[in-house]
């Protein structure tokens, strides 16, 4: 094989930005919660092959293969980076669907609940079209696999916030001690005290028609 020793130069300078945008994606998909491990340390690897390569750039044969090395190595950290995003995704939804279920229980489902439900949807189409993409993919990952796995995990995290809320404001509702069947027993209370006030009124009609009579 013949190498050109004038590319070795420009290729070491394409993988070391490559690598810095990853590195930019990772650590923003680690402060969303996703456990990155995996794909931080094959980003590592990426990162030592790459430092071997412009160390020996005077033996372009042997820089080259440390090239070839990295380049592998940094797709395989995308990779890990596309699963962390699915896997954090998936963990959210089924936080919200049990955020859901639990709001449904105690009678919660007015027009934000079921806003919260068409969100939840909308992340769950997110997040399928991307984990199927993400299966199907072989060698490496597509730049839109990568795009639509983390647009999964940000629209899943606003709709996780959104859900918590919610539950959070079910759960201090004074009507919540009394579970499901709170607007009954509510309906039951009312309903006393508007035939105490009957009795009442009926009461001193009678008090003053004696009073009259007396």
């Amino acid at each position: 094989m013949v190498y050109n020793p004038d590319d070795v130069p420009k290729q070491i300078e394409e993988i070391e930005k490559a690598i810095d945008d990853l590195d930019a994606q990772i650590t923003e998909l680690s402060k969303q919660g996703a456990d990155v491990s995996a794909a931080i340390s094959k980003l590592e690897t990426a990162r030592n092959d790459l430092s071997a390569a412009d160390s020996h750039k005077s033996d372009v044969a042997t820089a080259t293969k440390e090239l070839v090395s990295a380049s592998a190595a940094l797709v395989e950290a995308e990779k890990e980076m596309v699963n962390a995003a699915l896997v954090k995704t998936k963990s959210n939804l089924d936080a919200i669907e049990q955020n859901i279920a639990n709001l449904n229980a105690k009678g919660w489902n007015d027009n934000r609940v079921i806003l919260l439900s068409t969100s939840k949807q909308t992340a769950q189409n997110l997040y399928n079209t991307a984990k199927s993409a993400y299966d199907a993919s072989t060698s490496s990952v597509s730049a839109a696999t990568r795009s639509q796995s983390i647009e999964a995990l940000n629209n899943s995290v606003s709709t996780l916030e959104t859900s918590n809320t919610l539950w959070e404001e079910a759960q201090k509702s004074p009507l919540d001690a009394v579970g499901p069947y709170a607007m009954y027993i509510v309906i039951g209370v009312v309903a006393v005290i508007v035939i105490l006030g009957v009795i009442l009124v009926i009461r001193r009609r009678n008090d003053s028609d004696w009073d009259e009579l007396g």
